[in-house]
């Protein structure tokens, strides 16, 4: 990999944007619930959210 170039293209959709309009569920693939944000050197920060399950 090269500086400043992506290993893997990624897309993302907060849920909060179901305030704005009505997201067909067939346009869902997965839910996540974490991501590893990776540096140019290797080194790795891990994101985790936790998501009540009073919220599903």
């Amino acid at each position: 990999p090269e500086i400043g170039v992506p290993v893997k293209c990624a897309e993302g959709v907060s849920k909060k944007v179901e305030k704005f309009i009505k997201v067909d569920k067939r346009c869902i693939c997965t839910e996540l619930t974490g991501a590893n944000i990776y540096a140019p050197d290797g080194t790795y920060v891990t994101v985790n959210v936790h998501v009540p399950s009073e919220r599903l």
